[in-house]
Protein backbone atom coordinates (compact mmCIF):
# COMPACT_ATOMS: atom_id res chain seq x y z
CA UNK A 1 0.00 0.00 0.00
CA UNK A 2 2.83 2.62 -1.28
CA UNK A 3 -0.08 4.81 -2.34
CA UNK A 4 -1.48 4.57 1.05
CA UNK A 5 1.53 5.32 2.86
CA UNK A 6 2.70 8.45 0.80
CA UNK A 7 -0.64 10.04 0.83
CA UNK A 8 -1.08 9.76 4.63
CA UNK A 9 2.33 11.05 4.94
CA UNK A 10 2.40 13.96 2.98
CA UNK A 11 -0.98 15.08 3.60
CA UNK A 12 -1.90 17.17 6.35
CA UNK A 13 -3.50 15.69 9.38
CA UNK A 14 -6.89 18.45 9.57
CA UNK A 15 -7.21 17.03 5.92
CA UNK A 16 -6.87 13.38 6.57
CA UNK A 17 -9.26 14.18 9.95
CA UNK A 18 -11.55 15.14 7.65
CA UNK A 19 -11.28 12.49 5.57
CA UNK A 20 -11.79 9.85 7.30
CA UNK A 21 -14.82 11.35 8.81
CA UNK A 22 -16.36 11.98 5.60
CA UNK A 23 -16.14 8.57 4.90
CA UNK A 24 -17.53 7.22 7.59
CA UNK A 25 -14.43 5.46 8.49
CA UNK A 26 -14.20 4.31 11.98
CA UNK A 27 -10.34 4.65 13.34
CA UNK A 28 -9.08 2.84 16.04
CA UNK A 29 -8.56 4.91 19.35
CA UNK A 30 -5.00 4.75 18.97
CA UNK A 31 -5.28 7.55 16.36
CA UNK A 32 -5.00 10.83 18.39
CA UNK A 33 -5.83 13.74 16.37
CA UNK A 34 -5.05 16.23 18.99
CA UNK A 35 -1.31 14.75 19.08
CA UNK A 36 1.47 16.60 17.36
CA UNK A 37 1.51 15.59 13.37
CA UNK A 38 4.34 13.51 13.84
CA UNK A 39 3.10 11.40 16.50
CA UNK A 40 -0.22 10.52 14.03
CA UNK A 41 0.65 9.29 10.96
CA UNK A 42 2.46 5.87 12.49
CA UNK A 43 -0.73 5.43 14.26
CA UNK A 44 -3.16 6.03 11.48
CA UNK A 45 -1.03 3.91 9.12
CA UNK A 46 -1.06 0.61 11.38
CA UNK A 47 -5.19 1.79 11.83
CA UNK A 48 -5.45 1.53 8.51
CA UNK A 49 -3.75 -1.71 7.68
CA UNK A 50 -5.95 -3.54 10.44
CA UNK A 51 -9.33 -2.28 8.85
CA UNK A 52 -11.72 -4.17 7.62
CA UNK A 53 -11.31 -5.46 3.90
CA UNK A 54 -13.94 -2.66 2.80
CA UNK A 55 -12.52 0.00 4.74
CA UNK A 56 -9.37 -0.38 3.55
CA UNK A 57 -10.28 -0.77 0.19
CA UNK A 58 -12.09 2.09 -0.16
CA UNK A 59 -8.45 4.12 1.59
CA UNK A 60 -6.32 2.69 -1.04
CA UNK A 61 -8.98 3.50 -3.89
CA UNK A 62 -8.79 7.06 -2.81
CA UNK A 63 -5.02 7.17 -2.21
CA UNK A 64 -4.59 6.03 -5.53
CA UNK A 65 -6.54 8.53 -7.00
CA UNK A 66 -5.07 11.13 -4.79
CA UNK A 67 -1.66 10.60 -5.77
CA UNK A 68 -1.92 9.72 -9.47
CA UNK A 69 -3.09 14.06 -9.46
CA UNK A 70 -0.46 15.77 -7.48
CA UNK A 71 2.02 16.06 -10.08
CA UNK A 72 2.69 18.81 -12.58
CA UNK A 73 0.56 17.77 -15.14
CA UNK A 74 -2.41 16.52 -12.53
CA UNK A 75 -2.32 19.71 -10.67
CA UNK A 76 -2.74 21.80 -13.98
CA UNK A 77 -5.49 19.13 -14.61
CA UNK A 78 -7.26 19.92 -11.06
CA UNK A 79 -6.64 23.61 -11.94
CA UNK A 80 -8.51 23.43 -15.22
CA UNK A 81 -12.03 22.33 -13.41
CA UNK A 82 -11.77 24.41 -10.48
CA UNK A 83 -14.18 27.27 -9.65
CA UNK A 84 -12.45 28.40 -6.98
CA UNK A 85 -8.18 29.16 -8.24
CA UNK A 86 -7.44 31.44 -5.62
CA UNK A 87 -8.82 28.84 -2.64
CA UNK A 88 -6.35 26.21 -4.02
CA UNK A 89 -3.67 28.20 -4.24
CA UNK A 90 -4.15 28.73 -0.46
CA UNK A 91 -3.84 24.93 0.68
CA UNK A 92 -0.45 23.36 1.89
CA UNK A 93 0.31 21.04 -1.05
CA UNK A 94 -0.82 19.09 -3.80
CA UNK A 95 -2.00 16.35 -2.01
CA UNK A 96 -3.99 18.97 0.54
CA UNK A 97 -5.59 20.27 -3.02
CA UNK A 98 -6.33 17.09 -4.45
CA UNK A 99 -8.07 15.50 -1.61
CA UNK A 100 -10.17 18.99 -1.16
CA UNK A 101 -11.61 18.93 -4.28
CA UNK A 102 -12.35 15.04 -4.28
CA UNK A 103 -13.85 15.43 -1.01
CA UNK A 104 -15.77 18.89 -1.75
CA UNK A 105 -16.96 17.79 -5.45
CA UNK A 106 -16.29 14.71 -6.24
CA UNK A 107 -17.47 15.40 -9.99
CA UNK A 108 -15.07 18.31 -10.56
CA UNK A 109 -12.53 15.64 -9.19
CA UNK A 110 -13.60 12.89 -12.09
CA UNK A 111 -13.71 15.75 -14.41
CA UNK A 112 -9.94 16.75 -13.65
CA UNK A 113 -9.22 12.88 -13.97
CA UNK A 114 -10.44 12.54 -17.81
CA UNK A 115 -8.50 16.29 -18.80
CA UNK A 116 -5.67 14.68 -17.55
CA UNK A 117 -6.52 11.20 -19.88
CA UNK A 118 -6.99 13.02 -22.48
CA UNK A 119 -4.49 15.73 -22.13
CA UNK A 120 -1.58 12.84 -22.02
CA UNK A 121 -3.06 10.52 -24.91
CA UNK A 122 -4.91 13.18 -27.62
CA UNK A 123 -1.76 12.58 -29.31
CA UNK A 124 -1.34 8.89 -29.35
CA UNK A 125 -1.35 6.59 -32.03
CA UNK A 126 -4.40 5.26 -30.39
CA UNK A 127 -6.85 8.50 -30.90
CA UNK A 128 -8.97 9.86 -32.75
CA UNK A 129 -9.40 13.56 -33.49
CA UNK A 130 -12.00 15.51 -34.90
CA UNK A 131 -11.77 19.13 -35.89
CA UNK A 132 -15.63 20.86 -35.69
CA UNK A 133 -16.84 24.47 -36.62
CA UNK A 134 -15.13 27.05 -34.72
CA UNK A 135 -17.41 28.70 -31.81
CA UNK A 136 -19.66 25.89 -32.22
CA UNK A 137 -22.38 25.20 -29.32
CA UNK A 138 -22.43 22.35 -27.68
CA UNK A 139 -25.73 21.45 -26.58
CA UNK A 140 -25.91 20.05 -23.49
CA UNK A 141 -30.03 19.04 -23.06
CA UNK A 142 -31.15 15.96 -22.12
CA UNK A 143 -32.63 15.23 -25.80
CA UNK A 144 -29.72 16.16 -27.66
CA UNK A 145 -27.18 14.54 -25.39
CA UNK A 146 -29.70 11.31 -25.22
CA UNK A 147 -29.66 11.40 -29.52
CA UNK A 148 -25.76 11.23 -29.05
CA UNK A 149 -25.99 8.82 -26.84
CA UNK A 150 -27.68 6.93 -29.32
CA UNK A 151 -25.82 7.50 -32.23
CA UNK A 152 -22.61 5.98 -29.90
CA UNK A 153 -24.34 2.64 -28.87
CA UNK A 154 -24.92 2.24 -32.51
CA UNK A 155 -22.10 2.60 -34.06
CA UNK A 156 -19.87 0.90 -31.62
CA UNK A 157 -22.95 -1.53 -30.96
CA UNK A 158 -22.76 -0.76 -26.97
CA UNK A 159 -25.26 -1.07 -24.49
CA UNK A 160 -24.41 0.94 -21.87
CA UNK A 161 -22.88 4.15 -22.96
CA UNK A 162 -22.33 7.38 -20.56
CA UNK A 163 -21.24 10.91 -21.77
CA UNK A 164 -20.18 13.80 -19.67
CA UNK A 165 -20.24 17.35 -21.20
CA UNK A 166 -17.80 19.91 -18.81
CA UNK A 167 -15.95 23.62 -19.43
CA UNK A 168 -12.69 23.53 -18.82
CA UNK A 169 -9.20 25.48 -19.43
CA UNK A 170 -5.88 24.60 -21.20
CA UNK A 171 -2.97 26.79 -21.10
CA UNK A 172 -0.79 27.82 -23.87
CA UNK A 173 2.33 29.02 -24.92
CA UNK A 174 1.40 32.34 -25.46
CA UNK A 175 0.52 32.19 -21.39
CA UNK A 176 -3.14 32.77 -21.92
CA UNK A 177 -5.83 29.78 -21.65
CA UNK A 178 -8.19 28.90 -23.64
CA UNK A 179 -12.05 27.93 -22.89
CA UNK A 180 -12.87 24.49 -23.58
CA UNK A 181 -15.96 22.05 -23.88
CA UNK A 182 -14.89 18.42 -23.08
CA UNK A 183 -17.06 16.07 -23.62
CA UNK A 184 -16.03 12.43 -22.52
CA UNK A 185 -17.67 9.29 -23.72
CA UNK A 186 -17.51 6.10 -21.88
CA UNK A 187 -18.76 3.26 -23.51
CA UNK A 188 -19.39 -0.56 -23.09
CA UNK A 189 -17.93 -2.38 -25.85
CA UNK A 190 -17.83 -5.90 -27.42
CA UNK A 191 -15.32 -8.57 -26.33
CA UNK A 192 -11.70 -8.74 -28.20
CA UNK A 193 -10.14 -11.06 -29.42
CA UNK A 194 -5.99 -10.43 -29.68
CA UNK A 195 -3.39 -13.05 -30.91
CA UNK A 196 -0.41 -13.44 -28.62
CA UNK A 197 2.55 -14.65 -29.64
CA UNK A 198 4.68 -16.32 -26.78
CA UNK A 199 8.43 -16.25 -26.61
CA UNK A 200 10.56 -18.99 -25.25
CA UNK A 201 12.80 -17.61 -22.50
CA UNK A 202 15.99 -19.76 -21.78
CA UNK A 203 16.35 -20.79 -17.95
CA UNK A 204 18.97 -18.92 -16.25
CA UNK A 205 18.09 -19.93 -12.16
Amino acid sequence: MAAVTTFIRKTPVATLRLYFNRRGIVLSSEVNWEAPESAVVRPLLRAVDEMDEAAQAQVVSDAERITAVVDEAGQTALYSVAQERDWLDGLHNAYDRALWILLKDPIRFRHAEEVRFTDEHRRGRMWDGFIGPLNLAVHRDTQNVDAFKLAVRQRFQSNNVHVDIFDRHRPTFEGKDRALVQVTVYREGLPDDFLVRLRSWPNRF
